[in-house]
């Protein structure tokens, strides 16, 4: 079914369920070696894929991998000659909306991933309209059987509503938590980047979770009063799953594990990374920054902030 074409400024839509496939590319350097997974692997920038004739029948990105739908679903094997099969599909019908202000009606969608187990992962994703067709973006992760609500634009800027599970509560219940999300899409039209409303003197540390949104880094700042921000602005960010973190940053994107102990932090020293090679690119710098990350709180205005060892800096993000 073809979406009703809405305001290029103002638009709703029911929004449903999303996908993923795992494969993650060998990382250079300090990242990990020899990942496999299925499909191609994603450059962590434009997916070379030629464009779609619709949102329904584009390719997009999810967790490093290119999944082409066809009238809004894929299939792919789970591994190479299993029987079990990854299933992408769309849940209702795609919010259309122009998202980059060019004039052309582009699509948000939400996309699910289920692999034969208990578990239902949900993306939001964009279909951005040229002549040529439409070219699908970096999925973003909203999480693990939630329950969409209501998709709305205005200005360009995206608001998702959904309902998902407390920190402490069974997946087999109904979600209680209900959560909105604000984001936008980057001006390289290639994943969409989470903004942050004023939380000032709104926000309460003690019930903030790293699992509640996707971070975007902001600055590090140094203890000897110096400090090293983002050039490309919204290119950094880190998603947390219970075990899992994955991120991108101005030239790949990663996965890996992370563990946590009272307000102390660790991520693991080798992670799978997409190969891209990107000149002036600052991922270097905030990998390392990462590796020397030892404890983490939240501020009143909804800020994460991850100490630095030996008390050298905190990198801030939103």
């Amino acid at each position: 079914m073809t979406a009703p074409l809405l305001s290029p400024r103002e638009s709703t839509g029911p929004v449903g369920p999303s996908s993923r496939i795992a494969l993650l590319a060998a990382l250079a350097g300090l990242l990990l070696t020899g990942c496999q997974g299925t499909g191609e692997p994603s450059t962590g920038h434009a997916p070379r894929v030629p464009p779609g004739s619709d949102p329904r029948n584009t390719s997009y990105i999810l967790d490093d991998t290119s999944v082409t739908l066809a009238d809004g679903i894929a299939e792919a094997q789970a591994a190479p000659g299993s029987a079990s099969k990854v299933v992408t599909r769309i849940w209702g019908e795609p919010t259309v909306a122009d998202l980059n202000d060019d004039g052309l009606d582009d699509a948000l969608l939400i996309l699910t991933r289920e692999t034969g187990g208990s578990g239902t992962f949900f993306y939001l994703a964009a279909a951005v309209a040229s002549p040529q067709g439409y070219s699908g973006t970096i999925g973003m992760l909203l999480g693990d059987r939630i329950k969409p609500d209501s998709v709305s634009v205005r200005d360009g800027e995206a608001t998702l509503s959904y309902m998902t599970h407390g920190a402490d509560q069974s997946f087999a219940e109904e979600p209680a938590i209900e959560k909105s999300r604000h984001v936008i899409l980057s001006t390289d039209g290639l994943h969409l980047v989470e903004v942050a409303r004023d939380f000032e003197g709104e926000a309460d540390p003690d019930r903030t979770r790293l699992q509640m949104k996707t971070w975007t880094w902001l600055e590090t700042v140094y203890n000897n009063d110096t400090e090293k921000r983002p050039i490309q602005t919204g290119a950094f960010t880190l998603t947390f799953t219970q075990d899992t973190v994955q991120g991108t940053t101005d030239c790949n994107s990663f996965r890996g594990g992370y563990s946590v102990k009272e307000r102390q932090i660790y991520f693991d020293d080798r992670m799978a990374m997409t190969r891209m090679l990107c000149d002036g690119s600052q991922e270097m710098e905030f990998v390392q920054m990462l590796q020397n990350v030892y404890s983490y709180f939240f501020t009143g205005n909804g800020r994460l902030v991850l100490e630095l060892k030996y008390d050298s800096g905190s990198m801030v993000f939103r």
